[in-house]
C-alpha cells in the first residue's frame, strides 16, 4: 500500500465493482496480464447463489466447485497472502450490498410503496394502507414488502438512501435483526431487516469494503440489458446498479472516495482511460494491458461457457459493432428504471420536481408504438419521459432554437444533406456558436435511429438550440455550454389525407414580414403560425392559409402551397414564406413532368377559383386540398396535375435518399 511496506506473502486487494455485462472480464483480462497482479474471477458468486435463490443453468455446479462461505471467501480466498504485488478481485454486483433476505425472498424496507399484504406477527402494530403494509416496531414505521413487488420501484425512488432497508432510525443505528411471520395467502415466510452497511451478505465482514482498493465500472444500460438477455431475462436487481450506487456512497463516507470508469471509454479510448485509472489506483499503467490472446482463460469462472463467448473473441477492448442493435422493447422498463442509477454515477442524479402534476389522465398517443421510443438529446440517449432539456435551455427560454423535419423510407433518409444545409444556414444566420460538425449530426440521426430500429415509415424533429445558459436571461453572451442537439424520432405516416384531400380556411393572422422576422430562417420561434393553426382548428379545417402584408397568399400555417389554373401549376414566390425542401422538389418535378411552373404573387381569390391546390411538407409530403374557406376546389375531387405529381414523388422517394448505415451491415 502506498505509504506503508507490505509484509511477506501480502497483497493489496483491488476490488473491481460493476454490474454485469459491462465490459468487466474484459478488465479482468487487461488486469491479468500484468507481470505484478493476479486475479479473481467473482469469488463471491457462490455466496450469493447460496443466500439467494436464483436461477443459473451452472448454478448446481457452482455450488459444488466453489466456496460458498462467505466470511471464508473473504479471509481466505480474497485477502489470502499471494506471490504478486497486487491482486484483481472482479465483482458483480447483484445483492451483497444495503438489503438482505432468507428463502421466501421477502425483506423489510423502509419505504411507503407495493401492495398491501396481510400480516399476522406479534409484538406488531399493523396499519394496512391501499399501496403497503406498515408495520410500528419500537414507535419506529417499517413496511414489509415481498422482493418481486417492490423491484420496478428502486430506480424511482432512487437517491441514495431512499433504497434502503432496515428499521430506521439513523443510518449509523440501523443494525437490529428482525424476525416475523408475513402471511400471504397460505404461505407463511420469515422476514428480516438487518443493517448491511456491517454485513454485505449474512456472514461477510466489513473488511471487505473497508480493505484494499477500489474502483467502479459503469456501462450503458442500453448495452447491459440487450446483452444480459442473450442468457438469461434480466431483472432490476440483476443489474445491481443500485449496488453500485450505494457501495460509491459508503466507500465516499470512509473517506475512500473510488475512481468510476465507463465502459464506453475503455472501447473508445483504452489506453488513455487505463492510464487515467492506474494513477487513481496509485499503481503503474502497463502497456500490457492492452491486449490479451483470444479464447478461454484458466483464470475465467465455471459460469464461462454461458456468459463469455464474445469476450472469448476478443483481444483487447474493442468494438467490431459501429452501430447498435435496436433495443428491445422488453426491456423498456428496466432501462427506464436503471437509467438514472447509471446517470447518477456518470454525472450526478437530477431530481425530477414533483410540485407540478397535471390531474389529467395520459392521452392515447396517436401511434401506440411511440410510447416507448429513444430520443437523443445533448449526447445521450434517453426514453421517451427522460428525453428533456435543462430549464436555462435557450429553446426553453425564448425559442431560440433552429430544426428540421426528416422522413424515413424503406432505410433511406429522404433529402438529408439539404435538410442539414438549412439547419447550418439557420444556425448561422442566428449566430449560433460551437456548433456540432455535420459529421456529428448525422451520427446522432443515424445511432438514434438504429437504437429503435426505425428504418421506414417514420420521422425525424431536428433540432439546435443555442444551448444551455449559466443564468436565465435572454442574451446569447449567457450561452456558454455549446449548442443542444436533439433528435426526436417518431413512427408517423404522412400526417394528412393525402387520398381524399384536406381543408383549408384563411387565417386573419399575417405572415412575418421580412422586416420585422425572416421565415427563411428555419427557427423555433413558431407562434405566428401557432396563431393561425389555432384559427384552423376553431373553423374546423385541416390547416389555415397565412396571408403577407400586402394580402397575398404566403403559405399555410405548416405547409408551402400551389395551385393548377388551365395546366400552368403556380406557387408564391418565397419571401414570405420558408422556401421548403418538399417545395422545391414539386417545383423540380413539375418541370420534369413536362408542365409549365409560374411563381409569382398569388392573390386568395386566384386560390379559390384554382382547378387544383395541393400543399406541401415533409410531414404531410403532397396533399391536395379539396375546399378553401367553405368553397370546394375544382369540382371537390383530387385532381389528375395532383395525382400525377404524387406518383412522381413517390417514385422518387423510392429511388433516392441518403442510406442508414445499419447494424446489420457490421
Amino acid at each position: 500500500m502506498v505509504g506503508q511496506e507490505q509484509g511477506e506473502g501480502e497483497v493489496e486487494v483491488i476490488h473491481s465493482w460493476s454490474a454485469p455485462r459491462s465490459l468487466s472480464t474484459s478488465l479482468m483480462y487487461s488486469f491479468a496480464q500484468r507481470d505484478d497482479m493476479e486475479v479473481l474471477d467473482e469469488p463471491l458468486y457462490a455466496t450469493f447463489l447460496k443466500v439467494f435463490d436464483v436461477e443459473r443453468p451452472y448454478r448446481e455446479k457452482l455450488l459444488s466447485k466453489m466456496e460458498s462461505d462467505g466470511d471464508k471467501v473473504v479471509k481466505e480466498i480474497i485477502f489470502a497472502p499471494g506471490e504478486k504485488k497486487y491482486r484483481f478481485c472482479k465483482v458483480i454486483c447483484k445483492l451483497f450490498h444495503q438489503s438482505a433476505t432468507i428463502p421466501g425472498n421477502y425483506f423489510v424496507v423502509v419505504l411507503k410503496f407495493v401492495e398491501a399484504l396481510s400480516i399476522d406477527c406479534h409484538d406488531f402494530n399493523v396499519v394496512d394502507i391501499v399501496r403497503c403494509a406498515l408495520c410500528r416496531f419500537q414507535n419506529k414505521m417499517v413496511a414489509l414488502v415481498p422482493v418481486p413487488s417492490v423491484t420496478n420501484q428502486f430506480a424511482v425512488d432512487s437517491h441514495v438512501n431512499s433504497l434502503y432497508v432496515g428499521i430506521f432510525e439513523g443510518w449509523d443505528s440501523m443494525d437490529r435483526v428482525l424476525d416475523c411471520r408475513i402471511k400471504e395467502g397460505s404461505l407463511l415466510v420469515l422476514a428480516s431487516a438487518l443493517h448491511m452497511s456491517k454485513q454485505r451478505l449474512p456472514g461477510l465482514p466489513s473488511d471487505l469494503i473497508k480493505k484494499g482498493k477500489h474502483f467502479i465500472l459503469i456501462r450503458n444500460p442500453l448495452d447491459i440489458l440487450p446483452s444480459f438477455g442473450k442468457v438469461v431475462p434480466p431483472s432490476f436487481l440483476d443489474l445491481g446498479l443500485a449496488e453500485l450506487v450505494s457501495i460509491y456512497n459508503d466507500l465516499c463516507q470512509l473517506g475512500k472516495r473510488p475512481p468510476v470508469i465507463d465502459a464506453t471509454d475503455l472501447v473508445q479510448n483504452p489506453e488513455a482511460t487505463l492510464h487515467s485509472l492506474c494513477e487513481d489506483l496509485c499503481i503503474p499503467f502497463q502497456d500490457s494491458m492492452l491486449r490479451w490472446e483470444a479464447g478461454p482463460k484458466l483464470i475465467d469462472g465455471i459460469w464461462a461457457p454461458w456468459w463469455y463467448k464474445s469476450v472469448h473473441k476478443s483481444t483487447g477492448f474493442s468494438s467490431t459493432r459501429k452501430y447498435p442493435e435496436p433495443f428491445p422493447h422488453s426491456h423498456y422498463d428496466l432501462l427506464e428504471q436503471s437509467l438514472p442509477l447509471y446517470n447518477w454515477l456518470r454525472r450526478h442524479v437530477r431530481q425530477a420536481s414533483t410540485l407540478l402534476k397535471t390531474p389529467l389522465p395520459p392521452p392515447d398517443l396517436p401511434v401506440p408504438a411511440n410510447e416507448k421510443l429513444l430520443a437523443w438529446v445533448g449526447d445521450e440517449i434517453l426514453p421517451r419521459e427522460s428525453a428533456k432539456v435543462s430549464v436555462f435551455d435557450s429553446v426553453v427560454q425564448g425559442g431560440d432554437s433552429v430544426w428540421e423535419g426528416l422522413r424515413i423510407y424503406r432505410g433511406k433518409i429522404f433529402k438529408l444533406e439539404e435538410h442539414i444545409d438549412r439547419l447550418f444556414d439557420s444556425a448561422k444566420a442566428l449566430a449560433f456558436k460551437n456548433v456540432p460538425t455535420r459529421e456529428e449530426v448525422k451520427e446522432a440521426i443515424f445511432r438514434i435511429l438504429n437504437r429503435n430500429g426505425m428504418f421506414d415509415n417514420s420521422h425525424i424533429r431536428l433540432s439546435l438550440t443555442r444551448g444551455k445558459k449559466v443564468t436565465s436571461g435572454m442574451s446569447p453572451a449567457f450561452n456558454l455550454y455549446g449548442c443542444t442537439l436533439i433528435v426526436l424520432p417518431e413512427w408517423k405516416p404522412p400526417v394528412y389525407d393525402n387520398t381524399h384531400g384536406v381543408t383549408l380556411v384563411t387565417a386573419t393572422t399575417r405572415r412575418n414580414s421580412p422586416n420585422n422576422l425572416d421565415s427563411k430562417i428555419h427557427h423555433n420561434n413558431l407562434l405566428n403560425n401557432i396563431l393561425a393553426k389555432i384559427e384552423g382548428n376553431n373553423a374546423n379545417a385541416d390547416d389555415a392559409i397565412m396571408l403577407d402584408k400586402d394580402g397575398f397568399v404566403s403559405e399555410t400555417n405548416a405547409t408551402n402551397i400551389f395551385l393548377v389554373k388551365k395546366g400552368r401549376v403556380l406557387t408564391p414566390h418565397a419571401d414570405y414564406c420558408l422556401p421548403g425542401i418538399t417545395r422545391a422538389t414539386v417545383m423540380d418535378l413539375v418541370v420534369k413532368e413536362g408542365l409549365v411552373l409560374e411563381e409569382r404573387r398569388i392573390s386568395l381569390s386566384e386560390f379559390h377559383t384554382a382547378d387544383e391546390v395541393w400543399t406541401t411538407g415533409t410531414m404531410g409530403e403532397l396533399t391536395p386540398a379539396v375546399k378553401i374557406d367553405g368553397r370546394e376546389v375544382g369540382d371537390g375531387q383530387v385532381g389528375p396535375v395532383t395525382r400525377r405529381l404524387q406518383n412522381a414523388y413517390k417514385k422518387l422517394t423510392e429511388e433516392s435518399g441518403v442510406p442508414i448505415p445499419s447494424y446489420l451491415e457490421n
